[in-house]
């Protein structure tokens, strides 16, 4: 019992914005660097052998809920509504602009299934610096909540000098 009522605790003063602080987290897998909430937790997943994803998860929310960066390297996006129709999204649609990298840039949006429900990937893809990036923010619909933090992280995207990767 109070473990939930520890995590309704940390909910509420993550909502309150109450000693949460901002950090720069620079990534060691590829060159960006990004703000991060203090009430966010890193960690990498390898997707394939030679392919790592950075992935910001909140203290609460479901194991749908974070952002995920990734990149592979090359010249040419393919776009999102193809992509997360191969994923097996549906109501595919531009859900607004983000500014990333001092440009204006689609967020596309899907809903995914997941254990009988489904959940909501926010996504854009661009190239830059010889990396085509995917940055994301997904959620279960009851943690849409914390959307506006997911999509600040995103907008706090920066670039790094590609030599030492």
């Amino acid at each position: 019992m109070s473990a939930i009522l520890l995590k309704i605790a940390v909910g509420a003063v993550t909502l309150a914005g109450i000693g949460v602080t901002w950090t720069t987290f620079n990534s060691t897998i590829y060159p960006y660097s990004i703000s991060q909430p203090s009430s966010f937790r890193h960690g990498v997943w390898s997707q394939t052998d030679d392919q790592k994803v950075d992935y910001f998860y909140p203290s609460l929310g479901s194991s749908v809920t974070r952002v995920s960066i990734m990149a592979q390297r090359g010249a040419h996006a393919t776009g999102e509504i193809p992509y997360l129709r191969d994923l097996g999204g549906h109501s595919i649609h531009q859900s607004g602009q983000l500014s990333v990298l001092g440009q204006s840039r689609r967020l596309i949006c899907a809903d995914l299934p997941f254990l009988g429900g489904s959940f909501r990937v926010e996504q854009l893809t661009f190239v830059a610096g010889g990396y085509v990036w995917r940055l994301t923010a997904s959620y279960e619909m009851r943690f849409r909540w914390i959307r506006s933090t997911m999509l600040h992280m995103l907008h706090t995207f920066k670039l790094h000098d590609t030599a030492r990767h």
